[in-house]
């Protein structure tokens, strides 16, 4: 079974995905469940399930700016963002404090592209989550092209369990990459909680391929015109630009490959 655990709706201010169309665009992508994890926002996963009729499996989450980066929580009950938990200036989270309330709800939290803006960490985190974010296709082409890599390389070095997904804000990226695992029961009742022990548990393995670099800039650009920040466009048509320019030598077959395919961290000696 195929699950994107790392997708973005109409919720996030960066994207106008609607929950219904995600839900439809995953099924002809042939993936058997999803994770919406909106920015700070557990309303796309709610709507996910309330209107979900279908037999793709949604599994609750969001995603939490912190101090220490963005973190991924799978399996929540209800939003951290109801909690009014003290925030930066910038309006982030404490790291502690997402992964305690996480944790309170019996749910799973993973660091997302730990290495696609950040590459210092306070060492407790790495212990503290419950597992790392080994592939994100929007950061399979960022700058540093080997945030995937070194993601993979930490979580086998640590023995930390794994996710993957496309990060995706628009509908072309879904499927883009997927945490599978095949030992489902398809007699047992409660899957939602077989999925969540495999994860916890670092079973599986992911597969990932990376997005066109067309597909942030144009996030960025949504996320200002329909906050009306007009002034603050110039970034993003210049990153679009730069995208340009990038996606045509690639095309071309000009620069550096991501790494791409299928990621396995010794998932045969957990089945």
């Amino acid at each position: 079974m195929k699950f994107d655990l790392h997708l973005h709706s109409r919720h996030s201010p960066d994207s106008k995905s609607k929950v219904k169309d995600i839900i439809d665009k995953a099924l002809r992508t042939e993936l058997q469940g999803v994770s919406i994890t909106d920015h700070n926002c557990f309303d796309g996963s709610e709507e996910a399930l309330s209107i979900n009729t279908s037999d793709l499996i949604i599994v609750p989450g969001a995603e939490y700016s912190t101090d220490q980066g963005h973190i991924l929580v799978y399996f929540l009950k209800y939003g951290i963002e109801k909690l009014n938990l003290d925030t930066d200036s910038m309006g982030r989270y404490r790291w502690q404090d997402i992964i305690q309330e996480a944790h309170r709800q019996d749910a799973l939290a993973f660091l997302a592209h730990p290495y696609r803006y950040k590459k210092n960490y306070e060492s407790d985190i790495w212990q503290e989550v419950d597992g790392i974010e080994i592939y994100n296709s929007r950061a399979a082409l960022c700058r540093n092209m080997n945030a995937n890599l070194r993601a993979f390389e930490q979580a086998s070095e640590m023995n930390k369990a794994f996710s993957a997904g496309s990060d995706g804000h628009w509908l072309g990226e879904i499927g883009n990459a997927f945490w599978e695992y095949e030992n489902i029961k398809e007699n047992k009742t409660d899957i939602n909680e077989e999925i969540k022990q495999a994860l916890r548990s670092g079973k599986g393995k992911v597969f990932g391929s990376a997005t066109n670099r067309f597909y942030e800039p144009s996030s960025q650009i949504f996320k200002r015109l329909h906050a009306r920040k007009y002034l603050n466009l110039p970034k993003p048509l210049i990153k679009m630009a730069y995208a340009c320019v990038m996606e045509t030598g690639r095309y071309l077959g000009i620069g550096e490959k991501p790494m791409e395919g299928w990621l396995d961290i010794d998932s045969n000696e957990k089945e």
